[in-house]
């Protein structure tokens, strides 16, 4: 299957999704933060019934000039292409940060201060992924020349984090499991955790 991330400004309303190969994207969420106003994570997916090659997605906001800001594409194999998703019902995670339910995380180099967070419980096998939005400042951690420490998210590993807006990290589990997904150090504004199930 194909997993697309897309992060857009917040006055976008819709996006059209191409395919070079012909696949169809289906909408798994999107989720605008409620404490900082200015960006929007999307998420999409499409399975594939056979393998491709140099396959190429067009991502298209509803209006001309509306920002897309990140753009993260995931081959995955051996996803479950029936149930795709974990059916825990906490399965998506998403908050809004900075806030009660999110935490208090901010950039600054000499202290690298405050987690934000967001956890799922997984029923099975899966393929965790994490998106943060970012308000322009470092990954995931905080500055890694910091005296306090460069502290990524435990557990997980970073797919992509290309300008200081947006990060993608995955974590992979294989038994029924909590799994929390920790921003320090940086002005995270929101942050989605999903899980796909795997086929086995």
């Amino acid at each position: 299957m194909v997993l697309l991330f897309v992060l857009t400004g917040s006055n976008t309303t819709t996006l059209a999704v191409s395919d070079g190969s012909g696949l169809t994207f289906t909408q798994r969420l999107a989720f605008a933060s409620e404490s900082f106003v200015g960006g929007m994570i999307w998420e999409y997916y499409a399975v594939a019934s056979s393998p491709l090659d140099s396959d190429n997605i067009t991502v298209v906001p509803d209006q001309c000039c509306y920002t897309i800001r990140g753009l993260q594409v995931l081959g995955i194999s051996g996803a479950h292409i029936l149930t795709v998703y974990d059916q825990d019902p906490s399965v998506p995670a998403t908050v809004s940060c900075p806030s009660a339910t999110c935490g208090y995380c901010y950039a600054n180099a000499n202290t690298n201060p405050g987690a934000c967070s967001a956890s799922v419980q997984t029923i099975s096998a899966d393929l965790v992924i994490a998106a943060a939005q970012i308000n322009d400042a470092p990954s995931c951690g905080g500055y890694q020349y910091s005296p306090a420490g460069y502290h990524p998210p435990p557990g997980f590993t970073r797919l992509s984090a290309p300008n200081g807006n947006f990060e993608i990290d995955y974590a992979i589990t294989y038994t029924p499991s909590h799994i929390e997904f920790d921003c320090k150090g940086t002005d995270a504004t929101a942050i989605v955790v999903d899980a796909i199930i795997e086929s086995g």
